[in-house]
């Protein structure tokens, strides 16, 4: 490489300036990189201060770019801490959850290893960056406004503490007769079938549960009377009840009646005067995240029906005797007719006497609820007696029309039987139409067979059942318009003007309720029917129709002939529409010497009507099923599942046993 006196040589030589600037440029970066290699210090920090004026500028910017760079590193995500969140995430939940926003920088000011889900506004919040971030609403699926109610929704739901639950009720009674009177709340002495329990105080919330025949006294701080809830109770009864104490009661004072008293000695209570106080908590609703699925998921799921809608009251002054179950005079006083009594819970609200009778019309006992305290207004659940089959109410003139809130519960499963998905509120709902005599038609309403299946199976069942009618012809000739064969020729043709002019003849024993039917089965439109289940054979049988005719297999006055034109012309017309047969089912004369195993009609015991329906299913390649030989119903047990009176149409539990067995079979179709 040339030394500088190269360089210095050009530019001397050169005669003009503009051919000497390279050789000035090679000579000045020659000095400067000999300069530095020769340990020049004033050269080297000349270079190495770069842009700035002196050194310790450059060196002073840079460790102020060290610690940002520090304090941004502080607030980063570490490897562990994404690992953590991406496994929350992965496992359908949040870290924690919160009511609201400020609780959540309350609890958590310096961030969590993972999503918090808050409650105010439904959010996911994720720490970031020194402060929470809202990653919008939790599962990512907003949810509109407007369209959340409390009941549905509900994340902080209170509930009752059952493992928190404690005996309030004090070991030692007042002495025999003191009371407190629950119309004012005052003390007496000489009421002598009763004791007190004293003063029980209530320290949280939450509700009294008790059973018996006694009254709770609510006062305040101040020993001010509010309210008294009053129980009346017969021991068959056994009604455990919860009270909810009215808004300002500091205690309650228990009145006890002799029948729930105590231990003569050891002055202990009956355990059927139990107290027990249940907390109520704030607890948050299990939820189906991963789904998206918002509501608790109820089975089964408890629908009441007013059943004041199917009685009537009885005149004025008119009451039955609590002790016989006679009716009698009595001032002020009104009763019901007698209805069915079913093994179900039901509910009244307000002074009244259940009465029951049993099947051979002695009488049981009553059922006395007592509890006119608007303040109160609870419901009182009870169910009937072992062995009613009846019952009936005596009612106060204030619960004349007030007091119609008499219901019954039905159990609905909803949505699944053995956590088998039948079908989502998504889904077609599965459609059914039951045509038969007056064992499908029972005696409508929330206890007919076609409900119970319902109720069973989720499904929407149609009860198309004309008491009375056959398969067959019928020799009557507005019943004959009714038979199964008549329904199907209207079904298909649309024309149902002879099922019209037969249902309005009710001056000649035709029932009332055919006319409605009739006006229902013309709405049905059988293209969007899934299921359509033919039960009948009873009325053909009692009325000695033939069972078959070989020479004419659709021989409409023969019963198997009607059955198997009206499933032949169903089928053609809906080929899609999936038909069951149900089978007659056993029964016995009133007089209780003939049953159907031993009964000959005409020619025929039922058991030959129900063998030809069992054929006839596999002739036509379609379900039967036998409500005959597998329902478990005989001579043995017959007073369990009929009354003696009426030894054809069954009671309640036997319609129950055959609409379960009909729903067990047709949920797999």
């Amino acid at each position: 490489m040339a030394g500088i006196q190269t360089f210095l040589n050009k530019i001397i030589q050169e005669p003009y300036i503009k051919n000497m600037r390279q050789a000035i440029h090679d000579s000045l970066e020659y000095t400067f990189k000999e300069a530095s290699k020769n340990g020049n210090a004033n050269m080297e920090v000349s270079r190495a201060r770069g842009a700035y004026d002196v050194l310790n500028d450059r060196l002073s910017a840079s460790d102020k770019k060290q610690t940002e760079l520090g304090q941004s590193m502080l607030t980063k995500a570490t490897t562990g801490y994404v690992n953590q969140l991406v496994a929350s995430l992965s496992e359908n939940g949040p870290y924690d959850a919160v009511t609201t926003k400020a609780e959540l920088n309350t609890k958590y000011p310096n961030g969590a290893p993972g999503p918090i889900l808050v409650f105010e506004d439904g959010h996911s919040y994720v720490w970031n960056n020194g402060s929470w971030k809202d990653f919008g609403v939790y599962q990512g699926i907003e949810v509109p406004d407007g369209t959340i109610a409390p009941k549905k929704t509900n994340f902080l739901k209170e509930s009752y503490a059952e493992d928190e639950s404690k005996n309030i009720m004090p070991v030692n009674l007042s002495p025999r007769g003191e009371f407190y009177d629950p119309v004012n709340g005052r003390f007496a002495q000489g009421v002598m079938n009763f004791k007190n329990t004293g003063k029980i105080y209530l320290t949280e919330p939450g509700v009294i549960e008790t059973y018996g025949n006694n009254s709770l006294v609510f006062k305040d701080a101040s020993d001010n009377f509010i309210s008294a809830s009053l129980h009346g109770s017969d021991e068959q009864i056994a009604v455990v009840r919860r009270i909810e104490p009215p808004k300002d009661a500091a205690y309650f004072i228990g009145n006890v009646p002799r029948a729930y008293w105590w231990d003569e000695e050891t002055d202990f209570p009956n355990l059927a005067a139990t107290l027990r106080f249940i907390p109520k908590k704030e607890k948050m609703e299990s939820l189906r995240l991963s789904e998206h699925n918002f509501e608790k998921v109820i089975d089964p799921l408890f629908k009441p029906i007013n059943l004041f809608e199917q009685m009537t009251l009885s005149e004025v002054d008119k009451a039955i005797d609590v002790t016989t179950g006679e009716e009698i005079t009595r001032s002020n006083r009104k009763h019901t007719n007698w209805v069915e009594a079913l093994p179900v819970n039901y509910q009244t609200y307000g002074v009244a006497n259940i009465l029951f009778k049993r099947a051979d019309g002695s009488f049981i006992s009553r059922y006395f609820n007592f509890n006119s305290d608007e303040a109160m207004a609870t419901w009182q659940t009870w169910r009937p007696p072992t062995g009613a089959v009846r019952m009936a109410i005596n009612l106060v003139p204030y619960y004349y029309e007030l007091a119609e809130v008499f219901q019954m519960e039905t159990t609905i499963r909803k949505n699944h039987i053995s956590n088998l998905s039948i079908f989502s509120e998504k889904e077609k709902k599965i459609k059914e139409v039951d045509l038969g005599d007056s064992l499908t038609s029972g005696i409508g309403g929330p206890s007919d067979v076609s409900s119970v299946i319902a109720n069973e199976t989720g499904f929407d069942v149609i009860n198309m059942g004309f008491g009375g009618t056959r398969a067959a012809n019928h020799t009557n000739e507005h019943f004959n318009n009714f038979s199964l064969h008549k329904i199907v020729d209207a079904i298909l043709s649309g024309n149902f003007s002879a099922q019209e002019v037969s249902a309005r003849a009710t001056g000649i024993g035709m029932p009332s309720y055919f006319k409605t039917k009739v006006e229902d089965l013309k709405k049905i439109d059988f293209g969007e029917i899934d299921i359509l289940r033919i039960g009948y054979g009873q009325n053909d049988w009692r009325g000695t129709v033939e069972i078959d005719n070989p020479q004419n297999p659709e021989d409409v006055s023969t019963y198997v002939g009607a059955l198997r034109y009206s499933i032949r012309r169903m089928m053609e017309t809906y080929p899609n529409l999936k038909i069951v047969l149900t089978t007659p089912m056993y029964c016995f004369q009133e007089n209780g010497e003939l049953d159907s195993d031993n009964w000959v009609a005409g020619e025929h015991k039922l058991t030959d009507f129900v063998d030809a329906m069992i054929e006839l299913g596999k002739e036509y390649k379609i379900q039967v099923i036998d409500c005959y030989y597998t329902l478990g119903i005989n001579r043995y047990n017959k007073l369990h599942y009929f009354s003696p009176k009426d030894g054809v149409h069954p009671l309640y539990r036997g319609r129950l046993l055959k609409g379960r067995k009909i729903a067990s079979t047709t949920i797999y179709l």
